[in-house]
């Protein structure tokens, strides 16, 4: 018996892009990411996902701006949901936790970013059948500890039906190279979706 395709008009996905930053670095490929990404989910040799099913967010400026969509993404889909990040992942000082920085972010400031718990939260609360979470951001590794069985806590954090894919360990940076026209891991997503 072979698993059944997800159903992209039962799905949905949120691709949130953060390349303009004030204290960080920028990272213009972050903008062909979230566009070129999202012209693949929706194309129908790839997935099909209905265009009005797949939701942008690019450069958001508070925690309510990256996580409104999410929350109504979670709430209304029934197969498939994937929630995409592409930006600088930071570390806070006093915790291991992961947070994703938002215009104003300060490195090593946690309180400046969206801590990845909250992202977390809204996925828990969704009736999707599978939830995938793709952080293409620094020390992202530090997600999937949150969602895997290694130890009692983790157990408990955990999201069922999840999947994390994370460009970097949890004390790497992940790779965005200069000219480039995508980060290294988008990229290599993008070619594995256009070429398999």
């Amino acid at each position: 018996m072979t698993a059944a395709l997800p159903d992209p008009t039962r799905s949905r996905a949120v691709l949130i892009g953060s390349a303009s930053y004030r204290h960080l670095p920028q990272l213009p490929a972050v903008e062909a990411n979230v566009v070129d990404l999202a012209m693949e989910l929706c194309d129908g040799t790839v997935w099909g996902l209905p265009v009005q099913h797949c939701t942008v967010v690019t450069d958001p400026q508070s925690a309510p701006g990256m996580l409104d969509p999410v929350h109504r993404a979670a709430d209304e889909a029934m197969d498939t949901l994937i929630v995409y990040y592409a930006g600088h992942g930071m570390r806070d000082s006093e915790s291991a936790d992961l947070y994703l920085a938002l215009g104003d972010s300060r490195d090593t400031m946690g309180y400046t970013a969206v801590a990845y718990q909250h992202l977390r939260s809204a996925l828990r609360g969704s009736r999707a059948r599978r939830k995938i979470v793709i952080l293409d951001c620094c020390f992202s590794g530090r997600a999937a500890r949150t969602l895997s069985g290694g130890d009692v806590l983790a157990a408990q954090a955990a999201v069922d039906g999840a999947y994390v894919l994370t460009a970097s360990p949890r004390d790497r940076v992940a790779l965005a190279p200069d000219g480039e026209r995508y980060t290294a891991f988008t990229g290599e997503l993008l070619a594995v979706l256009r070429g398999g």
